[in-house]
């Protein structure tokens, strides 16, 4: 059995990878070792999906708050045509919220 929980983040900010990244990598859960693994291109995470566990995904590419595309919702759609996995959206946008 593998013990590692692998674990794809999609994300193109790279200083927000790389927190993520810190804080997760090697962590053990349930006896599982996490190991993530950073996709830039949200195009190419959907390639890429059928090879882990879950799928940690941002909402926008570039910044929400100056015209960034909501391209995490296409990527989700796109993913539960094709595949089963569990998505955690990750995202720093706090646009619409109050």
């Amino acid at each position: 059995m593998d013990k590692n929980l692998k674990i794809l983040y999609i994300e193109d900010d790279v200083d927000n990878q790389q927190e993520l990244v810190e804080v997760l990598s090697d962590k053990t859960v349930n006896g599982l070792v996490m190991t993530i693994d950073c996709e830039s291109s949200f195009e190419e995470a959907i390639v890429k999906s059928n090879d882990y566990h879950i799928v940690i995904l941002d909402l926008y590419r570039g910044d929400a708050t100056k015209g960034g595309v909501d391209m995490g919702s296409k990527v989700y759609e796109e993913l539960k045509k094709d595949i089963f996995i569990p998505i955690i959206f990750y995202s720093g946008n706090i646009n619409g919220v109050k």
